[in-house]
């Protein structure tokens, strides 16, 4: 008796739990549907209505709530294509409407150029070329262009999944015609045979880019993610992150740097490094490396998620193999930036949230300038420089920066991945690894594209921040 009771119980709330959380997971996201044809529209811009929070629909005309955060049902958001009517919608409305907007294709053409005599239309989207695959799909790595071979070091390649949810969402359509036990019994076999896998990469992968080959290097390094690398004079200096334990459960700020010779094919480690950190900035300044901010403490709770920051800024010296730390940030946070000259770009990062902002650090001065904003905030992007562009890749958008005159462009590019990286070679960008996403999970990427300089010229510009 007691046992069918405490069965009934359970399974009462097991389905108070689908009634709750099923919708929940349903809603966190809206599709954007051409009127005319019911089918998804990819690209499409949408701006909360201060404009301080924006997103892009992928490639089945979806976006994420949690893309926007804060945001209320009575804001209004506001969506734009280049080929379709613009629209502005509260999200009580987009609600009320199943969770679906609807947008009419306008007749005008696409947004032209004039070039001797000849009208040239623009693509929404930059065209790139897939190439060969890493041996396994990383995030969080740490790479380097060096000559004609990018190199690739450590790295997440764990695939992180919210069982529950994904088990709830599956489960439904294929048990809620049979009845509330089924329903139960259908959610409890798919949560048992979901998986989470953790691993960080200990190898070295080299891409030949005049091959096109990868090569595994014969050397170990340590298992870490969320690391650097940089490199000087024939060596690349491998530093920060964190690893895991032997039994994968806990996690730890790695105090190592690895310094691999090229040429003779050697590791070196050293154990010290005071600035022990994950998602840091460090580039190479003369003979330096500079090293700033990054998150040093991570706690999660069945209500929160919380990090402690760094504001700090060290530097180690490459000829004497001395730490120095040089002073403050404006505030700590996670960072990603390049040296350009005598300054050190902060581009976007995260603090509580992905940041729009561009700090400008003059190494000579010790002066700070932050009073530049990206036109959409990034968390961990990739960045490489070339002719005063910094060029600035994340989640499925190019923003360019230009250092002389502040410009800064948008382009879109049918990559939706994070916590990637970029280089410029010959003409080219090559966007490699990072991971993919949904509302359940997120898959690291093995995968290296190429984007041709001219595509920016073929390409309409999404958004800018230089006003007519």
């Amino acid at each position: 008796m007691r046992s069918t009771l405490r069965y009934r119980f359970f399974t009462t709330v097991i389905i108070i739990l689908f009634s709750v959380l099923l919708p929940l997971s349903a809603q966190n996201k809206i599709k954007v549907l051409d009127q005319a044809t019911n089918t998804p529209i990819q690209g499409v811009s949408v701006q909360s209505d201060d404009l301080t929070k924006g997103t892009v629909t992928n490639k089945d005309g979806e976006f994420f709530l949690k893309d926007l955060p804060k945001i209320k049902e009575t804001d209004i958001l506001h969506f734009s294509h280049v080929s379709y009517t613009g629209k502005s919608i509260s999200l009580r409305e987009t609600i009320d409407n199943n969770y679906t907007v609807f947008l009419t294709e306008n007749t005008r053409s696409l947004q032209g150029v004039t070039v001797e005599g000849k009208k040239i239309e623009l693509k929404p989207f930059l065209s790139y070329k897939k190439l060969a695959s890493m041996p396994k799909g990383l995030f969080s790595f740490g790479a380097q262009l060096v000559g004609d071979k990018i190199y690739v070091v450590g790295g997440n390649e764990s695939v992180e999944q919210d069982d529950g949810l994904k088990a709830m969402s599956e489960a439904n359509p294929h048990a809620q015609e049979r009845g509330n036990e089924a329903m139960f019994e259908e959610f409890a076999k798919r949560l048992e045979s979901s998986t989470k896998w953790v691993a960080y990469n200990n190898k070295m992968y080299i891409y030949d880019i005049t091959s096109g080959k990868w090569e595994t290097s014969k050397h170990e390094f340590k298992d870490r993610a969320y690391l650097n690398m940089n490199y000087f004079n024939g060596k690349l200096y491998i530093l920060g992150g964190k690893r895991l334990s032997t039994n994968r459960k806990f996690e730890y700020l790695d105090e190592t740097l690895e310094i691999y010779d090229i040429r003779k094919d050697k590791i070196h480690t050293d154990k010290t490094n005071p600035h022990q950190a994950i998602n840091f900035m460090s580039d190479i300044c003369e003979d330096n490396i500079i090293v700033m901010g990054g998150s040093v403490k991570f706690r999660e709770t069945s209500v929160k998620e919380t990090k402690s920051y760094s504001d700090k800024i060290h530097l180690l010296n490459l000829k004497t193999g001395y730490w120095y730390q040089l002073g403050d940030m404006p505030q700590g946070k996670e960072a990603k930036g390049i040296v350009i000259g005598n300054k050190a770009y902060l581009i976007g990062g995260y603090n509580t949230k992905a940041l729009e902002t561009i700090e400008l650090y003059d190494l000579s001065s010790g002066k700070w300038d932050t009073g530049t904003l990206l036109l959409y905030p990034c968390e961990r992007p990739a960045i490489t420089y070339n002719d005063n562009i910094i060029y600035i890749f994340d989640d499925g958008k190019i923003q360019t920066y230009n250092t002389r005159n502040g410009e800064i462009n948008a382009y879109l590019i049918n990559l939706n991945l994070k916590y990637a990286e970029i280089y410029f070679h010959n003409e080219k960008l090559y966007i490699l690894g990072g991971y993919e996403y949904n509302e359940f999970s997120k898959t690291p990427s093995a995968s290296l594209y190429s984007v041709e300089f001219s595509e920016f010229k073929k390409t309409e510009k999404f958004n800018t921040n230089i006003r007519n």
